[in-house]
């Protein structure tokens, strides 16, 4: 019902010689905000892609260097803290 009093509205205001230039016009103005959107879209897309792997990629290296650690010392850092606690108490 609202388009078609749009309709009339639109053909009461600029005649029926000008109604095909207005549908042009607004039908490449509607493609070029689909375009748009469309590009904004898969660059917010991107971003969290490059995101999430810079993310992963520090996982990673945290994880490779925590088991570099234990594997270095043969006991992890809880271990570590213990001995410490220990030698603490042996003193005392």
């Amino acid at each position: 019902m609202e388009w078609v009093l749009l309709f009339f509205v639109i053909l009461i205001l600029f005649g029926p010689r000008r109604l095909p230039e207005i549908a042009r016009i607004l039908g490449r103005m509607f493609e070029e905000l689909r375009r748009a959107s469309s590009e904004f879209r898969d660059q917010v897309m991107q971003i969290e892609e490059s995101a999430a792997v810079d993310v992963s990629s520090d996982v990673e290296e945290v994880t490779a260097e925590d088991e570099d650690n234990v594997g270095e010392n043969g006991q992890g850092e809880d271990a570590k803290d213990r001995g410490v606690a220990d030698a603490d108490s042996a003193d005392g």
